[in-house]
């Protein structure tokens, strides 16, 4: 199994239950593959940029590995909700079925009240009960991002400059009001078993907690690695 140490995370490239010593968490905040089915090659063209309207070169949208490892069948939480105190799971509206009591949160992708084809908003689920429902309001649509889309003001992002490096990646705000909403306790570690692209871990870094990441697409782990270790220069230079 490859490990990278980055800083206050650990990356583990391969699969969550095979990760050897396994330490337990303060929480697990992730956003597990749950049984869509997504073909995230659909409709992607060549990686070569392209000229935007006004005439400064964007790029493409890039190649990902055909389908989400993990994704052709139902989620199963059971086996996670276990191994920490405090679990928050994204996508939850696809298995609530299979859930405990709690409490769930929900993202409003589209704050300006715009329909979004593929729905308004996402759910995910906490096991903390009797707390009120929160909502995290963040435009998120497209295949490209803005480049403030790692901002704290949630109307200012657009949809052309940056790509992303994942087919379900979350904005890095998101996680970090995740985190917030966990209520994970000062330095305590933070683990994503399902870390894809690494939005948790750098919201984790910043917010100054350990964390482990466990990716087994070796792109997207790659993607995590690099957007991680940036994070991390830029706390340092800060």
């Amino acid at each position: 199994m490859r490990v990278e140490h980055i800083g206050l995370a650990t990356l583990c490239l391969g699969k969550w239950q095979d990760v050897p010593n396994l330490p337990r968490p303060a929480a697990i905040i992730t956003d597990p593959p749950y049984g869509q089915k997504l073909k995230t090659n659909s409709g992607v063209r060549s990686p070569r940029p392209r000229p935007g309207r006004s005439g400064i070169l964007k790029p493409r949208a890039i190649p990902y590995p055909e389908g989400i490892i993990g994704d052709d069948k139902p989620f199963d939480p059971s086996s996670i909700l276990c191994l920490s105190d405090i679990v928050l799971l994204w996508g939850a509206h696809k298995f609530a079925d299979r859930l405990p009591q709690g409490q769930f949160l929900c993202w409003d992708k589209i704050p300006t009240g715009t329909r979004r084809d593929q729905g308004d908003g996402e759910a995910a689920w906490i096991n903390a009960p009797g707390r009120p429902m929160r909502i995290f309001r963040h435009l998120w649509n497209g295949i490209c991002t803005g480049a403030g889309y790692e901002t704290k003001n949630e109307f200012s992002h657009n949809t052309s400059a940056q790509r992303r490096v994942h087919p379900t990646q979350k904005p890095v705000d998101l996680m970090a009001w995740c985190i917030e909403q966990a209520r994970v306790p000062s330095g305590g570690l933070i683990l994503d078993p399902y870390m894809g692209g690494g939005s948790t871990g750098i919201a984790a870094v910043r917010a100054g907690h350990p964390f482990i990441g466990v990716e087994c697409e070796p792109q997207y782990f790659d993607a995590a690695c690099r957007r991680i270790e940036k994070a991390q220069t830029q706390l340092r230079a800060a």
